[in-house]
C-alpha cells in the first residue's frame, strides 16, 4: 500500500517528514506492503536485484537537508522471514540553526527468522547545528538479524569548518523485546573538548558505529585479521551477542569504506548470502 498525507507544518519554514514502512513475506518474495510518507521524505519504488527474496529500497529525502525546526522521523517493520535493505542515495546533512532543534528518529523492529540491513550514508552536521538523532532498532526475537551502521560527520573539513558551536545528541540503541543489549550516547556541547581529546575524536571530524547481531564465534576473529586502515582508529568487540565496531577518521568516504568491507565479511556469515552492493552507492 502506498499512501501520501499532507504534511503538517508547524510554520511556513519548518517541514515535519514521516516515513512509515512494513515489510512481509509471502511465497518466496519479500514484499513493501505498507508504505505511508508525510512531507518530503518517501520510498519511489522496491528493488530486487538479488532475487525476489531480498527487498532493496531507497530512502529519499528531497531537500538534502534539515533547518532548524525540522523533524525528519522513519519507521520501518520487518516481519518474520523478510529480508529487507535500507540504505539513502547521499548524505543528509543538518544546516546551522539560530534556536530550534532539529531532529532525526529513526525506528526499526525486526520479527523472527527476518533480516534488516540498515546502511545509510553519513549525516554532516554543519557548525552550529543543534541536533537530536536517534536510532532505535528492536529486535522481537533472538532468531532475528541486523546490521546496520550510523555515521556522523561534525562540521565540514573540506573547508576547515569544524562543529565549535555546535549542540548534538546522539542515540543509538538496540533492544531484545523490552531488554537492553546496547545503549551509546554521545553529546556534544559548543566548546566541547571531546573534539579534541585522545579519550573523545581525538581530532577525527567523523564518527562511525557497526553492530551485528549475534554472529557466529569466528567473526570477530576473521574481522580483525582484515587489520584497519591507517588513517581510520577503530575497535572491535563482542558485548554479549552483539559484536560492535567504533571508528574514527578524518574522510566520510574512508570511514564508509572500511565499514563496507566489514559488512562484506559479515554478511555471508550472518545472512548466509554474498554482498551486493546497493547500485544506489555508485551514483
Amino acid at each position: 500500500m502506498n499512501a501520501h498525507t499532507k504534511s503538517p507544518l508547524s510554520t511556513a519554514r519548518h517541514w515535519s517528514a514521516r516515513l512509515d514502512l512494513r515489510f512481509d513475506y509471502q511465497r518466496g518474495r519479500t514484499r513493501l506492503i505498507h508504505n505511508q510518507h508525510v512531507g518530503p521524505l518517501r520510498v519511489q519504488r522496491p528493488f530486487y536485484p538479488e532475487g525476489l527474496a531480498r527487498c532493496h529500497v531507497y530512502l529519499l529525502h528531497p531537500p538534502g537537508g534539515l533547518v532548524e525546526g525540522d523533524q525528519l522521523s522513519i519507521r520501518a517493520t520487518v516481519d518474520e522471514q523478510a529480508h529487507a535493505i535500507l540504505t539513502t542515495p547521499g548524505a543528509g546533512k543538518l544546516y546551522r540553526s539560530e534556536t530550534e532543534r532539529q531532529s532525526m528518529d529513526i525506528r526499526l523492529q525486526v520479527a523472527a527468522q527476518a533480516s534488516l540491513e540498515w546502511l545509510p550514508q553519513e549525516t554532516i552536521l554543519f557548525d552550529g547545528a543543534k541536533a537530536n538523532l536517534r536510532t532505535h532498532v528492536t529486535l522481537t526475537a533472538e532468531s532475528a538479524r541486523f546490521i546496520g551502521w550510523d555515521v556522523q560527520c561534525f562540521g565540514r573539513p573540506s573547508i576547515n569548518e569544524r562543529f565549535e558551536q555546535g549542540d548534538c545528541q546522539q542515540q543509538f540503541e538496540l533492544w531484545l523485546n523490552d531488554q537492553p543489549i546496547w545503549i551509546d550516547r554521545l553529546r556534544i556541547l559548543p566548546g566541547s573538548a571531546l573534539l579534541d581529546a585522545p579519550w573523545g575524536l581525538a581530532g577525527r571530524s567523523h564518527v562511525g558505529t557497526l553492530v551485528c547481531w549475534n554472529p557466529p564465534p569466528e567473526l570477530l576473529e576473521a574481522l580483525r585479521a582484515q587489520g584497519v586502515p591507517e588513517q581510520i582508529l577503530a575497535g572491535l568487540t563482542c558485548v554479549g551477542k552483539l559484536l560492535v565496531v567504533r571508528a574514527l577518521a578524518y574522510r566520510s568516504d574512508t570511514l564508509l569504506a572500511y565499514f563496507e568491507r566489514l559488512w562484506r565479511t559479515m554478511r555471508p556469515h550472518v545472512l548466509a548470502v554474498e554482498a551486493h552492493r546497493p547500485r544506489i552507492w555508485a551514483t
